[in-house]
């Protein structure tokens, strides 16, 4: 008898992508599978998963994607960008625990 859960969420199993501002952001079970990253999900703290998530090349492409004209990055579109990975990055955080 084995231990080992088997995860019942495609997203815990195959990733997921979204698309925003023009881009696409893959992530693979293998991108989410990650200690610090589950830590900052499970501590409540969308924001800086997302940005562990995405890293230095994504979260500066992300940022070039919704630069205004004056050179700054609105809280606001980031704020809707980060609440696009609620449900997929809770709904891996479940599955591990299921």
């Amino acid at each position: 008898m084995s231990n080992t859960k088997k995860a019942t969420n495609p997203i815990a199993d195959e990733g997921f992508s979204l698309e925003y501002a023009g881009e696409v952001y893959e992530f693979t079970r293998d991108d989410l599978d990650d200690l610090e990253l589950l830590q900052l999900i499970m501590a409540g703290n969308p924001f800086s998963a997302v940005q562990y998530l995405l890293g230095d090349d994504w979260a500066e492409r992300y940022e070039k994607s919704v630069r205004t004209d004056k050179g700054k990055v609105p809280a606001s579109r980031t704020m809707e960008f980060v609440k696009m990975f609620d449900e997929p990055l809770g709904n891996f955080a479940r599955s591990l625990l299921s």
